[in-house]
């Protein structure tokens, strides 16, 4: 996954959809965890498996150089994702279940601003991260269980940013502790790739402009766009692991679709045109990239869009036309890609399009993906995207002043609770798609 890429939009009614009756419906953007039963129940059986726990934020000395006592301004990041590590920060600094008692934690956060610390003043990041590790190391709190009870909130994009925000030495210091990840990619947080590093690791949300995506809170949708998408070509993907997002203009035959694959690396600015496509379109199509994950599939869930994933690759798996090359890590299926499946979000409830079929034939694969949804269940996964998009969004506006913030940070430490609990991968009778009542046209889980 890249950044995002803002395409200008251009609309066709190109013809009335093979799937639904003509007319307006009206969607709630109310966006509340309630809004879909069987999402309550999930959230009330994960909440009762973790228990009534509480966190340590560690605060002062080390703790603050490399975090609040550095400049809080937004010029020194350079993508979205790089802002994860202050939202995360914050928003467990403000949840209820934070103790200022390290006696009665279960867990504790380690909080470091290694972006920011690095891009604001590189020279010093080095000596910043050294005292904090050391300071660290030196607590009683993390000496207790050598830091298994330690979470770090996130990773980097790629290796490569990795070794330069130092994540192998910070890794060698907190090697028995909890990392969330944007990738099953032990080298996005200077891991190797054994086992043990790869259960240690909790998918996370890339960062979405979610006051951007959301929209208004009520809105009628007319299905003026039937599937969209719209990214960068990433051609060395093709070669790298087979992935070829070039297939999905095949996809332009569709009526009212909208497909935007650019060959260039010029940035359009029409950010807004993005996100009302993303809106009022019935299906935004979710693709590999140089890597198995995408931040499209983040965007799509906050614009109320039905993602329509391709392939398996986000379940860990690579199968034809997936291929394993360089840069191209496969974490297996019991290491899926998918932030909070094992907890709160049912991936299976999303229709899956062949992604071999996808490439020989576009328009068969997605009429064959989105067949059997009638305009019931289409409605059944409008309420179930209003009742999951907090738990895939860190918060609103800005990180470093906003009081508004998802459940990406609370699910986080949630996830590592139940591995403690459980001293491993969460079992899989706690996992949601184990207690959907769904049949046929969702249960598309490449696990079974």
């Amino acid at each position: 996954m890249r950044g995002l890429l803002l395409l200008l939009i251009t609309n066709g009614a190109r013809g009335q959809a093979a799937v639904w009756a003509r007319g307006q419906r009206q969607l709630n953007r109310s966006h509340f965890e309630g809004a879909h039963a069987t999402y309550a129940e999930q959230r009330q059986r994960i909440q009762a498996a973790v228990g009534n726990y509480s966190f340590y934020v560690y605060a002062g000395g080390a703790f603050d150089a490399i975090t609040t006592a550095l400049p809080q301004q937004r010029r020194h990041y350079k993508i979205a994702e790089e802002l994860v590590e202050v939202w995360v920060h914050r928003a467990l600094l403000n949840d209820k279940r934070r103790t200022t008692d390290p006696e009665a934690a279960s867990l504790f956060f380690v909080p470091a601003y290694l972006s920011l610390s690095k891009n604001s003043d590189g020279q010093g990041h080095d000596e910043r991260l050294s005292a904090l590790i050391e300071e660290l190391r030196s607590s009683k709190w993390f000496q207790r269980h050598r830091g298994a009870d330690h979470v770090f909130g996130y990773s980097s994009i790629n290796p490569g940013v990795a070794r330069q925000l130092l994540f192998p030495k910070l890794h060698a210091g907190l090697e028995q502790s909890y990392f969330g990840v944007f990738e099953m990619n032990p080298a996005w947080v200077g891991g190797d790739r054994k086992e043990e590093t790869l259960r240690r690791m909790v998918p996370a949300p890339y960062v979405v402009d979610a006051s951007r995506l959301a929209g208004t809170s009520t809105q009628l949708h007319n299905h003026e766009i039937s599937v969209f998408f719209a990214a960068h070509r990433r051609p060395n993907a093709a070669q790298w692991s087979g992935c070829d997002r070039s297939k999905a203009l095949g996809l332009e035959s569709v009526p009212r679709s909208s497909i935007h694959i650019k060959s260039h690396r010029r940035r359009l600015l029409d950010e807004d045109a993005f996100a009302h496509s993303m809106r009022v379109a019935d299906f935004c199509l979710v693709m590999c990239g140089d890597t198995p994950t995408s931040r499209r599939i983040f965007d799509a869930i906050v614009a109320d869009c039905i993602p329509l994933i391709v392939g398996t690759r986000l379940w860990g798996r690579c199968e034809a036309p997936c291929h394993e090359g360089w840069g191209w890590f496969v974490s297996g299926k019991e290491h899926p890609h998918l932030p909070f499946r094992d907890t709160y979000v049912d991936y299976t409830r999303f229709p899956r399009v062949d992604e071999r079929l996808l490439y020989e034939d576009a328009t068969k694969a997605y009429e064959d993906a989105v067949r059997d949804v009638t305009e019931t269940e289409e409605r059944d996964m409008w309420r179930y995207l209003n009742a999951i998009r907090d738990d895939v969004v860190y918060g609103y506006g800005s990180p470093f002043s906003s009081q508004k913030f998802g459940r990406a940070a609370a699910n986080l430490m949630d996830g590592v609770m139940l591995r403690r609990l459980h001293q491993g991968l969460v079992p899989p009778a706690l996992r949601p798609e184990d207690h959907s009542p769904l049949e046929g046209y969702a249960k598309v889980s490449p696990s079974t």
